[in-house]
C-alpha cells in the first residue's frame, strides 16, 4: 500500500484513513518530545490508541488491510475509531 494511491472503489476520505492507519500517522496522534503519543482507547480504556493496539482491540491484523481494506474500513468505523484516524 506504500508509495502510491490505494487501488479502492472507495472515496478519498477512505483511502486517506486507510494510508493513515497503515502509515501509523493518525489525526489523534500527537506528540511529545519527539515521540508519538496516542489517546487512551476509547473501546477498552487500558492501553494508548495506536494502530498495533486498535488491530489488537479488534482482532484483526494488519494484512486484513491489504487483503481486504472495505472490511478494515468497516471495522475501524463500526468500533468508532475512524475519528482518530
Amino acid at each position: 500500500m506504500s508509495g502510491g494511491s490505494i487501488g479502492l472503489s472507495c472515496d478519498r476520505a477512505d483511502q486517506t484513513a486507510l494510508s493513515r492507519f497503515v502509515s501509523g500517522h493518525l489525526r489523534s496522534c500527537s506528540f511529545s518530545h519527539g515521540n508519538k503519543v496516542f489517546p487512551v482507547c476509547a473501546k477498552c480504556g487500558v492501553a494508548s490508541a495506536s494502530p498495533e493496539h486498535i488491530l489488537s482491540c479488534l482482532r484483526l491484523s494488519r494484512e486484513t488491510f491489504e487483503t481486504d481494506p472495505l472490511l478494515a474500513l468497516d471495522f475501524l468505523r463500526v468500533s468508532g475509531f475512524m475519528d482518530g484516524v
